[in-house]
């Protein structure tokens, strides 16, 4: 008896602990981080170069870099796109096929960072992408479910596109509804060839349903007469695809024997020894078919 009226007085001093533990979480090394998805549609092209955030600072409050020289390089003629700062981290160029200003399929470009005394570059190559053929309306019953919680019934999209004849295309399948981007980390769209991967060994067909229809739809909402459908189909280097892999492994890396987190890596390079900006983010530069419908 002594021996459980013990162990209940412990549990009682355990349980009945209200002391406020604080933890110190401040940032060791800020970081600049360099947003540069670059495409060959006719609109604005933007560059984003923040910091790093504090772990609990909240989400869209990075500090942004508006001092730094951001340019691209066209190595082929050796042409110049001069971004420039148009505030809170965004660097824009706007393309001008009259005057030649525009990006070409099957070119490597640089991209060239100076921040004070140091230089930053990357490399990649536009690849050509797949081109979109059309958007339909299919109804889905998901078991009768209207209000109740998951996918709710009713009209959605479906894209209809043919994967590149060879192998080893990859593409980022972007979807918008009314103009709003699916941003998610959970809605990011990737293929390589018509698949999901290269051991999938399939290419020069439609993309399969899993990515043709369930990674361009919010099946949350379902489609509202007048609504806007947008798709495009933007062109990555098989290391973006990588890259947006790993993004989507950390995004699910959850719960006891959860995959240990693994370093985001970067394709941004100093070019100068010793410099004195740690840097990640990446470069891409993408080849873009789109279409939009209304419903």
């Amino acid at each position: 008896m002594k021996k459980v009226l013990y162990i209940l007085s412990a549990l009682f001093l355990f349980t009945s602990c209200e002391d406020v533990i604080k933890v110190n979480v401040d940032q060791k090394q800020v970081k600049m981080v360099v947003d540069a998805f670059v495409n060959n549609l006719p609109d604005t092209q933007s560059i984003y170069i923040k910091k790093t955030a504090a772990y609990f600072a909240p989400i869209g409050q990075q500090e942004s870099i508006d001092d730094a020289s951001v340019y691209i390089l066209d190595t082929t003629n050796l042409r110049i796109f001069q971004f420039t700062s148009a505030g809170k981290g965004r660097y824009i160029f706007v393309p001008n096929a009259i005057t030649g200003d525009t990006f070409t399929v099957g070119t490597q470009y640089i991209l060239g960072v100076i921040k004070g005394t140091d230089t930053f570059v990357s490399v990649s190559t536009m690849n050509a992408t797949a081109p979109i053929l059309d958007i339909k309306k299919i109804y889905q019953s998901f078991g009768g479910n209207v209000d109740g919680p998951g996918p709710k019934q009713g009209d959605y999209a479906e894209l209809f596109a043919q994967d590149r004849a060879e192998l080893g295309n990859t593409y980022w399948i972007k979807s918008f509804r009314n103009d709003t981007f699916l941003s998610s980390l959970s809605q990011l769209n990737i293929a390589w060839d018509e698949s999901f991967s290269p051991n999938d060994a399939t290419n020069g067909g439609n993309f399969i349903f899993p990515i043709r229809f369930q990674g361009i739809n919010d099946f949350n909402r379902p489609l509202l007469a007048g609504d806007k459908v947008r798709v495009e189909i933007h062109s990555i280097t098989n290391e973006t695809f990588a890259y947006f892999q790993i993004l989507q492994i950390e995004n699910q890396n959850g719960g006891l024997f959860a995959t240990p987190p693994s370093s985001i890596p970067t394709n941004i390079i100093p070019l100068n020894a010793g410099n004195k900006t740690p840097t990640t983010g990446w470069f891409n530069m993408a080849a873009a078919s789109r279409l939009e419908k209304q419903f």
